[in-house]
C-alpha cells in the first residue's frame, strides 16, 4: 500500500499501468494470429461442404481480426476464397468487390485474383474488362490462358 502511494506520488504508477496497457496490445496480435487457423480450417471446411455463407462468414471473420497483421499476398488469398464463397452462394457484386480488393491488395494470388475476376465480368457480360482482367492472368500466369 505504501510502494502504491509513493508510485502515485511519483507518477511512476500511470508510466506501469501504460507499459501494461502497450504491453497488452503487443500480444494481442500473437492471440489473433494464432486464432487464424482454425478459423481458416473451418472455412475451409464449410467450402468443401458446399456452405458457401458459412464459409464466407468465416472469412469475413478473419479478416477483420487479422487483416493487419497479415503479409499482402496472405491477405490476398483471403480475398480470394472469401470472392469465391460470394460468387457461388450468388453474390456477385460482393465476389467482384473481394476479387477487386485482393488484386489491390497484391501479393503472388493476384494472377489467381485477375482469372477469377475475368471470369466473373464475362457471368456479368463485362465484356471488355473481361478481356482486360483475363489477358494481365494470362501473362501472369500462363496456365490460365487456356
Amino acid at each position: 500500500r505504501r510502494r502504491d502511494r509513493a508510485l502515485r506520488r511519483s507518477g511512476a504508477l500511470f508510466f506501469a499501468q501504460r507499459f501494461s496497457a502497450i504491453q497488452r496490445r503487443l500480444m494481442a496480435p500473437s492471440l489473433q494470429l494464432g486464432q487464424l487457423a482454425p478459423m481458416l480450417a473451418e472455412a475451409t471446411q464449410l467450402q468443401r461442404e458446399r456452405q458457401w455463407n458459412e464459409a464466407a462468414h468465416k472469412y469475413t471473420a478473419a479478416l477483420e481480426q487479422t487483416a493487419h497483421l497479415l503479409p499482402p499476398g496472405d491477405l490476398a488469398e483471403l480475398y480470394n476464397r472469401r470472392g469465391l464463397c460470394c460468387e457461388k452462394d450468388g453474390d456477385l457484386e460482393q465476389a467482384l468487390d473481394d476479387y477487386s480488393e485482393g488484386i489491390e491488395r497484391g501479393g503472388a494470388e493476384r494472377h489467381s485474383l485477375m482469372y477469377h475476376r475475368g471470369r466473373l465480368y464475362c457471368q456479368l457480360e463485362r465484356w471488355s474488362e473481361a478481356e482486360a482482367d483475363l489477358r494481365v492472368a494470362s501473362s501472369l500466369q500462363p496456365a490460365h490462358g487456356g
